[in-house]
C-alpha cells in the first residue's frame, strides 16, 4: 500500500510538473508571436512609404537627360511585386531588389550635371535615408525574435506544445539597409555588383530585375541565414 502511494505521488508529480512546463512554453511561444507581429505590424507602413519615397525618386531620375527605360520599368517591376505578397521573406527580397537597381541608377545618372542640379533627388534619398534608419531597428528586433521562436519550435519541449498550438516557424526579414548618397565625394563606396555579391553571400532573398535576369526571383523560397554583424550598412 505504501509504495502504490508512492507511485500515485510520482505520478501526481509528473503530471504537474509536465502541466507547468507546457504552461511556460505556451506562454513563451504566445510572447514570440505577439512580438513578431506588433514588430511586423510596425514594419509595413515604413516598407510602404519607403516605396511610395523610391516611386519618387524614379520618377525624377526619369527625366533626366538620356535616362534609359530598362530603370524605369525595373523599378515599377519591383514595386508591384511589393504588393503581391505578406510574406516578411519575400518582401525583403522586393526591397533587396530596389536596393541594387536603385544603385544602379545612381551609377549610371550619378556624375550628370543635371542630376547634380536636381535638388529634388538629394530629398527624396535623404528621407529615404531617415526611413530606413527607422526600419533598421525594427528588422534586428523582428529577426532576433524570429529567430528565438525558430529555435524554440525545433527543441524539446517547446516542440510538442508548438505542434499542438499549430505554432510553426516564421518567416525571416533579411533586408539590407544601404547607404545612399548624393555626395560625389562619399558615392562610389559600395557599388551595385558589390551589394549583389553581398546578397548572394548572405543568401538573402533578391528579386531581380527585368533587365538583369529576365524575370527570374533568387533565393525567394525558405528562409536566409541571419545577417552576419559588420555588414556594410546604413542603420
Amino acid at each position: 500500500m505504501e509504495l502504490r502511494g508512492e507511485v500515485w505521488w510520482l505520478l501526481g508529480f509528473g503530471v504537474i510538473a509536465a502541466g507547468t512546463t507546457a504552461g511556460v512554453c505556451r506562454a513563451c511561444l504566445l510572447r514570440d508571436r505577439a512580438h513578431i507581429g506588433r514588430t511586423w505590424n510596425a514594419i509595413c507602413p515604413l516598407l510602404r512609404e519607403r516605396c511610395e519615397l523610391v516611386r519618387d525618386l524614379s520618377q525624377h531620375m526619369r527625366a533626366l537627360p538620356k535616362a534609359g527605360p530598362s530603370f524605369v520599368r525595373d523599378i515599377d517591376y519591383l514595386l508591384t511585386r511589393v504588393e503581391e505578397t505578406d510574406d516578411p521573406n519575400k518582401h525583403a527580397g522586393v526591397q533587396n531588389g530596389l536596393v541594387v537597381a536603385v544603385q544602379r541608377g545612381l551609377e549610371e545618372y550619378q556624375r550628370m550635371e543635371a542630376f547634380q542640379s536636381g535638388g529634388r533627388v538629394s530629398e527624396v534619398m535623404h528621407a529615404i535615408s531617415m526611413v530606413d534608419s527607422r526600419l533598421a531597428p525594427l528588422r534586428d528586433s523582428y529577426n532576433e525574435r524570429v529567430e528565438g521562436h525558430n529555435t524554440r519550435v525545433k527543441g524539446m519541449p517547446f516542440s510538442i506544445v508548438a505542434r499542438l498550438m499549430g505554432a510553426t516557424e516564421q518567416a525571416a526579414f533579411p533586408m539590407l539597409i544601404p547607404w545612399w548618397s548624393t555626395d560625389q565625394a562619399a558615392y562610389g563606396g559600395v557599388g551595385a555588383e558589390e551589394i549583389k555579391q553581398v546578397l548572394e553571400t548572405w543568401k538573402a532573398p533578391m528579386v531581380v530585375a527585368p533587365s538583369q535576369l529576365g524575370t527570374e526571383d533568387k533565393g525567394t523560397e525558405g528562409s536566409p541565414k541571419a545577417e552576419p554583424k559588420g555588414t556594410p550598412e546604413r542603420s
